[in-house]
């Protein structure tokens, strides 16, 4: 981000979601599958008064596969988010990122027996702050541009733990205590815990704030980082929402956007 951010749909890669009464709906958009001359695509159907989810997938123009699931075998909704810096420039921080890349993914836990099953992604260029060091020293533009993935992955994943009346998530996530500050963080609004340097919560989009030693953080179990190098190996370049998938389960699907 520059000194100016300006969002626009234009920058993202996201499904088409929509809600009408007890049913919720989702597809692959038509510029994606523009993008793959139309040989790929996806549909995404809950039904609330079948209790029924649908999922079908066209392959290659001649291949489509359709399955049904059941309510009763939803565990929980998952997810992960990935970024990665697109450009590089003088911070206030010294050398770091002046742009980045945002992947969102959206999966279900099923149960009875275990299985992931890939949904959708919602990836698009993210924004960094750099303000005028990034301009004047970096050479980031003065006006920036950044998506509206997050916008649109978080009302998917809110619809579908309305529809389905499943947890998003639900395994302990241990937050890492920053080096620098000593401190853990979390939402402000749902209160599932964060990691320093993050603005707003993965789930619900609200701001992190630090958590207060000794009252906040009630009976979370607490991971020391005693370096920043520590604490950098700490923080896979996809960081987990909701439960550590086991060995046991198995995807099936692959999601796109």
């Amino acid at each position: 981000m520059s000194l100016y951010a300006l969002q626009t749909s234009l920058a993202s890669i996201k499904p088409k979601v929509w809600a009408k009464g007890d049913h919720l709906y989702a597809r692959t958009s038509y510029p994606v599958q523009a993008l793959t001359l139309f040989a790929y695509a996806r549909k995404l159907h809950v039904d609330c008064e079948r209790k029924v989810i649908s999922l079908e997938t066209d392959w290659f123009w001649l291949f489509n596969r359709q399955r049904e699931i059941p309510f009763h075998r939803v565990a929980y909704i998952d997810s992960s988010f990935s970024d990665w810096g697109t450009s590089f420039g003088w911070t206030d921080d010294g050398i770091g990122r002046t742009d980045k890349f945002d992947l969102y993914r959206v999966k279900l836990v099923l149960k009875d027996p275990p299985e992931v099953v890939p949904l959708f992604n919602f990836a698009g260029d993210g924004a960094v702050k750099t303000g005028a060091t990034g301009v004047i020293y970096g050479g980031d533009s003065l006006i920036d541009s950044y998506g509206d993935q997050s916008e649109h992955y978080q009302f998917f994943m809110q619809k579908l733990k309305e529809y389905l009346d499943v947890p998003i998530g639900g395994a302990e996530y241990i937050p890492v205590k920053d080096p620098k500050s000593g401190l853990q963080y979390r939402c402000s609004v749902c209160k599932r815990p964060s990691i320093a340097g993050r603005e707003k919560c993965w789930m619900c989009g609200s701001p992190v704030e630090p958590m207060v030693p000794g009252i906040d953080d009630g009976d979370l179990p607490v991971k020391e980082a005693d370096a920043p190098e520590e604490a950098a190996a700490q923080e896979p370049p996809e960081q987990r929402l909701g439960y550590g998938l086991t060995s046991d389960m198995e995807s099936t699907e692959t999601a796109d956007a």
